[in-house]
C-alpha cells in the first residue's frame, strides 16, 4: 500500500514538473516572438519612409533689389570734354599771421553738354552749387598746405568726387524715342577739374 502511494505521488510530481517546463517553454517562445516583432517594426517603418520620402523644399530666391532711379542712366562715361565751366575764387588762409590768401582759378571739365549749357549762367542753381563746393573745400586749406606739391592733386580729386555727387542727374532717365533723340546723361557728369591759376599771398 505504501509502495503504491509513493508511485502515485511520484507520477504526479513528474506531471507537475513536466507541465511547468512546458509552460516555461511556451512563455519563453511567446516572449521571443514578441521581441522579434518589436525589432522588425523599425525596419518596416524605415521601408515606408524610403518609399515615401519627405517633399523637397522649394529653392529660396533672394528678394529683388530695390530699383534706383540712377540705374536708368548709362554707366559708360564719355571721355570727351563737351563743356567747361571756369570759376575764380579767393579765400583767406587759416594759420597765416599776416592775413595771407589764396587765389585759385579752376576749370570744371564736363562730359554732360546739357549740364554745361545750364552752368554757363552764373545764376543757375548748378553753377551756385559748384561754387559753394569749391569755396568750402578751398577754405579748409591752411597756409602750409597750399605750398605742398601734393595738395593740388588731392584737391582736384576731392572736388571731382564732390561735384559728381551733387551734379549727377536725379530721377528716372527720359525715354528715348523719336521725339527725344538727345543722348542720355552720364551718371558722373564731371570728367575732371583743372587748376589754371594758383597764387598764394602770405
Amino acid at each position: 500500500m505504501n509502495m503504491k502511494k509513493l508511485l502515485i505521488f511520484g507520477g504526479l510530481g513528474l506531471v507537475i514538473i513536466g507541465g511547468a517546463g512546458a509552460g516555461a517553454f511556451l512563455f519563453l517562445k511567446g516572449g521571443g516572438h514578441e521581441e522579434t516583432e518589436a525589432e522588425s517594426e523599425p525596419e518596416h517603418e524605415a521601408e515606408e519612409k524610403s518609399a515615401h520620402p519627405p517633399p523637397k523644399k522649394a529653392p529660396s530666391h533672394p528678394a529683388p533689389a530695390a530699383h534706383d532711379d540712377d540705374d536708368d542712366y548709362p554707366d559708360a562715361e564719355e571721355e570727351q570734354v563737351l563743356a567747361a565751366v571756369n570759376q575764380t575764387h579767393i579765400v583767406n588762409l587759416p594759420g597765416s599771421s599776416r592775413g595771407g590768401f589764396l587765389r585759385c582759378q579752376i576749370s570744371i571739365q564736363l562730359r554732360d553738354a546739357e549740364l554745361g549749357a545750364r552752368m554757363n549762367s552764373d545764376q543757375s542753381p548748378e553753377f551756385m552749387v559748384a561754387k559753394a563746393i569749391v569755396l568750402e573745400t578751398l577754405s579748409m586749406l591752411t597756409s602750409e598746405e597750399v605750398l605742398e606739391p601734393e595738395t593740388k592733386h588731392t584737391l582736384v580729386e576731392d572736388l571731382k568726387d564732390k561735384l559728381n555727387d551733387k551734379l549727377r542727374p536725379r530721377g528716372p532717365a527720359p525715354v528715348q524715342d523719336k521725339h527725344n533723340t538727345a543722348p542720355p546723361r552720364p551718371k558722373r557728369p564731371v570728367m575732371g577739374v583743372l587748376i589754371t591759376e594758383w597764387a598764394v599771398q602770405r
